[in-house]
């Protein structure tokens, strides 16, 4: 990786937690009528207001994790944690750095690489 590359996610990485504990990360199982078991998997676009992105910024997040301490009826709408439609200079940059690839060229880290960015 270049320098100004591992810089760049050794920063960003700092700033970002690993959250494999949503429930839409998790696996999900259903019961037929006959009592046949079969693994279910949810797809789709923001099934939990991060772009299904497994990382999250930590200021995001610790807000995130705060929400479930609350009583559900004090509980502020989910869509304020969706880091697009919040102002988070963080996801900001991330969606900046996305933007110089295009869809199935990023990779590494937070998809923020393309193959110029690696020696």
């Amino acid at each position: 990786m270049t320098k100004e590359a591992l810089d760049r996610s050794i920063r960003l990485l700092d700033k970002h937690v690993h959250c494999d504990n949503l429930e839409t990360l998790q696996p999900l199982q259903a019961q037929s009528l006959g009592g046949r078991r079969m693994s279910v998997r949810l797809t789709g676009d923001n099934l939990h207001h991060n772009n299904n992105s497994i990382f999250w910024s930590k200021k995001r997040w610790k807000k995130f994790d705060e929400f479930f301490l609350l009583p559900e009826s004090e509980r502020p709408s989910l869509v304020s944690f969706d880091e697009s439609r919040v102002n988070c200079h963080i996801h900001e940059e991330v969606e900046m750095l996305r933007g110089r690839n295009p869809d199935g060229q990023r990779i590494g880290f937070l998809d923020i690489h393309g193959e110029s960015d690696y020696m």
